[in-house]
């Protein structure tokens, strides 16, 4: 019997260091609560955020497409929606920059529809985005101006349009060939805890939220 030419699969840096994004939880929640005030002529839905994509080992084992996913950030994503012109999505959460659980973050617009034929494929495509270094600074402080720590946190709009000229909403472009972009989500990533070269545990995390508004 020859010799097996395998070789052992690399060590893997090890997620995590204890500690967690838990001690915002509640202004947090009061974030949430000053964004479902802000607009009493709206039914709100709040989606629901999860893990999008497991662990590559685990993927490998039940046969999963991870889509070129690598451990510098947790996939984080809202359930599916649909958004017309007269409705809108306000993202907003912790940013895990200045909570120190990251060193860039970023919220990504997603077309999810599925393709014409049949065949069971989707358009899965990011059309806008946000980030921590461009975008979040002073944004929640439209909702809970002059609280203790508005700096932590981030809130943004996400409409098809922006006639009232936000300069905090992030417009969806138009549709355009394959993309319909009828069905969408929501995309969060929180890339390499400081100091650790390597993404943060998302168990360690506060999602990042989204609330749907449609005209009652």
């Amino acid at each position: 019997m020859g010799k097996c030419n395998c070789r052992r699969p690399p060590v893997l840096r090890v997620k995590g260091t204890g500690v967690t994004e838990m001690d915002s939880n509640a202004a947090l929640n009061e974030l949430r609560d000053a964004i479902l005030a802000a607009y009493p002529g709206y039914t709100a839905t709040q989606l629901v955020t999860s893990v999008w994509l497991v662990n590559s080992l685990s993927a490998i084992q039940q046969d999963q497409d991870l889509l070129g996913e690598t451990r510098d950030t947790p996939y984080l994503r809202t359930e599916d929606f649909a958004l017309t012109n007269n409705e809108f999505i306000v993202v907003y959460g912790l940013n895990h920059v200045r909570s120190g659980k990251a060193t860039y973050a970023n919220v990504n617009v997603y077309g999810n529809t599925p393709v014409e034929g049949g065949t069971g494929e989707k358009e899965l495509a990011g059309v806008a985005s946000i980030n921590s270094v461009q975008d979040f600074a002073g944004t929640a402080s439209d909702y809970i101006p002059g609280h203790a720590r508005v700096d932590d946190f981030y809130a943004y709009r996400i409409a098809w349009n922006n006639p009232a000229e936000d300069p905090h909403c992030l417009v969806i472009p138009p549709p355009a060939g394959r993309l319909k972009l009828q069905i969408l989500f929501l995309a969060f990533r929180i890339y390499i805890e400081p100091g650790r070269a390597i993404g943060t545990a998302s168990e360690e995390l506060l999602f990042d939220r989204a609330i749907l508004f449609r005209p009652k």
